[in-house]
Order: structure tokens, then sequence, then C-alpha cells
């Protein structure tokens, strides 16, 4: 497993507001991210063709947000893992359903196209509540301060379409990814993950 050199100057904490994001992610498999990919493109054609599709390897369910950062602070990393592991041990494997898409936002432009339950999901509600539980004894906060709405982003889009029922798209989530991602490049590094249920609270080796 390949983990962040905590004496590069990465890790150095920085005050300011960054392009360094850190988030704790649900992923689903590559053949369920190609089917979301698919209908991303689907509903794309069908609503607003200018629109600009997610890369398929970034199709994610967001579980915690722990901030922005110039540059990734080493401690919070640190931390991030500890809460990472002691929410994998305490969890275990669940199916996750998309049944519903929808634009989230307003007219002009860059509106979400996301996949969602719904309804509720138990077992999804559970893993987010333990994973902020987890973060907040250790003195991390979520910096996204609305209602946890999982949910996939497909696309962005120019024009806005009303909530569609979709045939449904489902996987077993079995594992929960630490990953920096660099805002502005496309680009996400994983830096941990960990199999749900597990009873080590070392990281899954990254693959």
């Amino acid at each position: 497993m390949k983990l962040l050199d905590l004496n590069s100057p990465l890790s150095s904490p920085q005050p300011r507001r960054g392009s360094d994001n850190l988030v704790l992610l649900l992923l689903p498999p590559r053949e369920i991210a190609e089917k979301l990919r698919l209908l991303g493109e689907t509903m794309r054609s069908h609503h607003s063709p200018w629109g600009s599709l997610r890369p398929t390897d970034h199709l994610h369910v967001t579980l915690f947000h722990f901030g922005n950062f110039a540059g990734l602070p080493a401690d919070i990393v640190a931390t991030a893992m500890q809460a990472c592991a002691a929410t994998a041990v305490a969890s275990q494997p669940f199916v996750v359903r998309m049944d519903q898409a929808a634009c989230w936002g307003k007219e002009g432009g860059n509106i979400p196209l996301v996949v969602s339950v719904r309804g509720r999901n138990s077992s999804l509600d559970q893993l987010h509540q333990r994973a902020t539980i987890q973060c907040s004894i250790r003195g991390l906060r979520s910096t996204k301060k609305s209602k946890f709405n999982p949910h996939v982003t497909l696309a962005y889009l120019k024009d806005s379409f009303s909530t569609e029922t979709i045939e449904p798209i489902s996987w077993m989530a079995e594992e929960i990814v630490l990953i920096h991602s660099l805002m502005g490049q496309t680009k996400y590094i994983k830096l941990g993950r960990w199999n749900l249920g597990t009873q080590s609270q070392a990281p899954t080796p990254m693959v």
C-alpha cells in the first residue's frame, strides 16, 4: 500500500482554503460504475446534450467531507485513517440501490445530474452516522452542513428535468475509501481502503 509521505511538503498544514480535498467515499465496482456512466450518457442525450459527464472511476457516494486544504495536513490524514478503520470494524457489507434520477439545482448550467434512492437506505444511513461519530470523537467535523442525502453525481448539465424513475442499479458495498481529490485536475488519489466488517484496523493493500 502506498501511503501519503508525511514528511513531504504536501503534508504541511496550510490555513488557507486550497485545492486538496479529503473525502471518505463508497466507490461502486467497475462494472457498476460503467452502468452508471452509460445511464449518464443516455440521460444527457435525452435532456441536455451539452452536459459534461463525470469520469467512470470518479463515480461515488460521499460519506464524509473532511475539508479543502492547501496541502493535506498530516495529522488530519492520520486521524481520518483511524476514524475510517473504526467505522469499518463496526459495519457490515450491505446493498446500495439507486432507483431514481434527477437534477439538483437551478437552471443556468452545471446542474448536477444525480441518481439516488427513493426513500431511505437504513444501512447506508447507519454507515454515514458511524463515520460521523468516529470522526467527531477524534475532533474532526464535516465541512458539509446539509442533511445526508446519498447519491451519485453522473454529470453536470445545462438544462434541468424532473425526477424520473430508473431501472434500479444495485451493488454490494464492501469497503470504504479515503480519497485525496486534487480539485480542478480531475484526479483521485486513494490513501487507504478498509473492508466493512473486518476485525483488523489496518488498511487493505491498494491495488
